[in-house]
């Protein structure tokens, strides 16, 4: 009997999918720079993304291939700016500007706070400050 393969269900435009962020994070950081993406370029070659600012350096500095795969860019017309990946990466860090590296900046103040073995009082209110921030 002869088997047919159904595609999978489109997801709604409503879908909601929770990740964590941790989960994309690989995915949504430059491979040069370890942070998350700015101003995304892609590699019109093997469609590697990286952050405008460190694949044009690289390129500026002789480095004519890509830093992921090591096949061949030309030059800056090898690239193309991806301003859907960017409205992604703004869609999923909403407060961008409080991440550092992907990771919560307010972690920097707890881990300060936690600094003082006998501040407990001090993390809470470093915490409670933070998300009154937000």
């Amino acid at each position: 009997m002869l088997q047919v393969r159904l595609p999978h269900k489109s997801l709604a435009d409503n879908t909601e999918l929770r990740l964590r962020a941790g989960t994309l994070s690989t995915e949504l950081s430059c491979p040069i720079c370890l942070d998350l993406l700015t101003q995304t370029m892609t590699t019109k070659e093997c469609l590697h993304r990286f952050c405008a600012d460190c694949i044009t350096t690289a390129l500026f500095r002789g480095n004519k291939e890509c830093p992921t795969c090591r096949k061949k860019l030309v030059s800056k017309r090898s690239l193309r700016p991806d301003p859907n990946f960017d409205s992604l990466i703004a869609k999923i860090w909403a407060f961008r500007n409080s991440y550092v590296h992907g990771k919560p900046l307010f972690l920097e103040h707890v881990f300060l706070s936690m600094a003082n073995p006998y501040s407990s009082h001090s993390l809470m209110s470093t915490i409670t400050e933070f998300q009154c921030d937000l």
